[in-house]
């Protein structure tokens, strides 16, 4: 039963996989970018040293 199920979703796989890359994901690239750099000063920022006291 698990083999068939599996076989009916590895059929779908292609389909899938193709619908999703016709999709225009041009509006997608920057937000990633502004969001990895928002991440990236965060991080940053968390790791400073301690102050001197």
């Amino acid at each position: 039963m698990a083999s068939f199920a599996a076989q009916g979703l590895a059929a779908l796989t292609p389909a899938l996989t193709a619908r999703i890359l016709s999709f225009d994901l041009s509006w997608l690239s920057p937000l990633l970018i502004f969001i990895g750099v928002i991440f990236l000063l965060e991080h940053k920022q968390s790791r400073a040293p301690p102050a001197p006291q």
